[in-house]
């Protein structure tokens, strides 16, 4: 039955890929139009190189989820996506190129809801994305909806000709970008390095459940880099739910179980940690998404190296919040759709105190969430020297 159900869900993606309608892939970037009532940001501006941050874009999927908007009495697929544009211009308005706080941005992945089923998904995701385009350097990665297609039953996804197209090396965001710094497997997997406060930081870019080749790849990169501390960015790699411990002081959640690949990886996000992450020094920071709740939309994790060196992991993913449907009395027929309510989280990174500072702010109302796993402060227990040499 399993695999009957494979092959419907294979050929109806298939269908859905040669039946969407061509785009000419050019991102209209309009920096300073279409906002309303545009929030400020009283972020910290650093000054003496004494820190950086940076921006994490949460799953942005159900902002241009075309399906479940249309299906609303009155459709406002217009509404909805407008949020997520009104939020990178706000982050590109606010990077340090245009005299703000952000030095660098990072997309979690999921970029769409429905894989290869709806071009004009990828065109709105694509012309809000856009906004960022010259402002400020980012990094994204693939989420499990953004594959061509994805096998609910199996769980397994396959091709990127679409996220290859639109988030691909030789895509506008990243084609002679000087900090993008090449590129695995169709820029499935990719890496950046960017400059904050005299110091070079390199990211790298894992998809869903990375096979050994990429791994190999991803290892590579840092063997080359072995002088930059490193972030992995990767879409699924936390839970929601705290990691079971009979230590009442384990304050950890626990690793998501994400097997969205299954005939090519074997790379779990608990190996991730065991095999790749944990062995290296440079890795002090891993960044995801992909797992949430109406109420439940950050999660964190503080770790040793196989070394002792202290790795720290954070989630962010706000994709089910809809108060913004809620108080624009926005009817639909089935249960209450999903929105992101312009949520998006920031990294403060600051060296002369020597702390990691999470937050997480809203691009609509300009209000910030209190309390942990929202508000979280990380102490940088380390010498940035030693850790680099001690591999």
């Amino acid at each position: 039955m399993k695999k009957i159900l494979f092959i419907i869900g294979f050929v109806l993606s298939f269908a859905s890929i040669i039946s969407c309608k061509s785009s000419n892939g050019t991102p209209e970037t309009v920096l300073s139009s279409e906002v309303k009532n545009p929030v400020s940001y009283n972020g910290k501006k650093w000054q003496n190189n004494e820190g950086f941050s940076i921006a994490i874009i949460p799953d942005s999927q159900a902002y241009v989820n075309y399906a479940a908007q249309t299906t609303s009495p009155e459709p406002y697929v217009t509404d909805q996506w407008k949020i997520y544009y009104r939020q990178t211009e706000f982050i590109a308005r606010n990077s340090v190129q245009n005299g703000g706080y952000f030095s660098f941005v990072l997309h979690v992945g999921d970029h769409v809801e429905h894989s290869a089923a709806y071009q004009i998904e990828w065109d709105l995701a694509v012309k809000c994305f856009a906004n960022l385009d010259g402002q400020i350097p980012v990094l994204t990665v693939p989420g499990n909806h953004d594959y061509d297609g994805y096998n609910r039953y199996t769980q397994e996804s396959w091709g990127s000709q679409y996220y290859n197209k639109y988030f691909g090396p030789d895509s506008v965001f990243f084609k002679n970008k000087s900090w993008y710094k090449g590129s695995y497997e169709d820029g499935k997997n990719s890496c950046a390095v960017f400059d904050a406060c005299g110091k070079k930081f390199l990211v790298i870019g894992l998809e869903v459940n990375p096979d050994d080749n990429a791994i190999r790849w991803a290892q590579k990169v840092l063997d080359e880099n072995k002088n930059l501390p490193a972030i992995i960015l990767t879409h699924a790699y936390l839970h929601f739910n705290k990691e079971f411990s009979f230590n009442p002081d384990n304050k950890n959640y626990r690793y998501t179980n994400a097997r969205y690949r299954r005939k090519v990886s074997d790379w779990t996000p608990k190996k991730l940690w065991n095999d790749f992450i944990s062995r290296n020094n440079q890795i002090f920071l891993v960044i995801c998404g992909h797992e949430a709740t109406r109420t439940k939309a950050c999660s964190y994790r503080i770790d040793k190296n196989k070394n002792g060196y202290t790795t720290y992991s954070v989630l962010s993913d706000f994709q089910f919040y809809s108060d913004y449907l809620k108080k624009n009395n926005i009817p639909n027929k089935k249960k209450t759709l999903f929105c992101g309510d312009g949520w998006f989280s920031v990294l403060d990174i600051n060296l002369k105190d020597k702390t990691i500072d999470f937050s997480c702010f809203n691009s609509e109302t300009g209000e910030t969430k209190k309390g942990e796993p929202f508000e979280l402060s990380f102490p940088i227990d380390w010498d940035w020297d030693e850790r680099l040499k001690a591999e």
